[in-house]
């Protein structure tokens, strides 16, 4: 399955887009997103990705007109053998503009994903403010996490930061669930 979808925001304008893919491990899924706002164009990209055995997904915002604003929050959940490559990208290229990246991810069996997050602020955005975490738990030994975050910044009056985490349910907390009730399955 593969799809694009392109979004134009003009000025003062709001999207809040909700996107849930679950399809089945024998599906490959791959898509390109893309965005462009304008001045105080508002957009909320909210994604949610838990099938197909293969997923690559692409993102792109292009934050064009003064004081936009873009929020991408996703999620991802992955088991057996599913592989999932995800991008999301940020362009500021006017002044006052604002992004912010959220993903969180957990990986069971020997599922494996690979994401990468891109913000670049332009020399023309003085004021910007761009942000992007990534979290990702691994529920078993054999899970695989990487994750790729990237700023490239051409301006020195910005607010821009990023991280990434990739970790296993911690044994001490793992053990105080379970004497507080939590079983464990096999």
């Amino acid at each position: 399955v593969s799809f694009g979808i392109e979004l134009f925001l003009g000025k003062y304008s709001k999207i809040k887009f909700v996107n849930i893919q679950h399809l089945s491990p024998k599906d490959f899924h791959i898509d390109l997103r893309r965005a462009e706002l304008e001045e105080n164009a508002s957009l909320e990209w909210n994604d949610a990705c838990v099938g197909a055995g293969f997923v690559h997904s692409n993102c792109f915002v292009s934050l064009l007109g003064r004081r936009a604003e873009s929020k991408l929050n996703s999620v991802f959940f992955g088991s057996e053998k599913q592989q999932f490559n995800l991008y999301w990208g940020m362009l500021h290229s006017a002044p006052e503009t604002v992004s912010n990246m959220l993903t969180k991810g957990a990986l069971d069996d020997f599922a494996k994903a690979v994401y990468r997050g891109e913000i670049h602020i332009l020399r023309s955005a003085p004021g910007s403010n761009g942000y992007q975490k990534e979290d990702s738990l691994l529920l078993s030994k054999d899970a695989e996490s990487d994750a790729v975050p990237k700023l490239e910044i051409d301006n020195n009056d910005v607010k821009c930061s990023h991280g990434a985490t990739v970790s296993q349910v911690d044994k001490e907390k793992l053990f105080y669930m379970q004497s507080r009730g939590l079983s464990i399955g096999e």
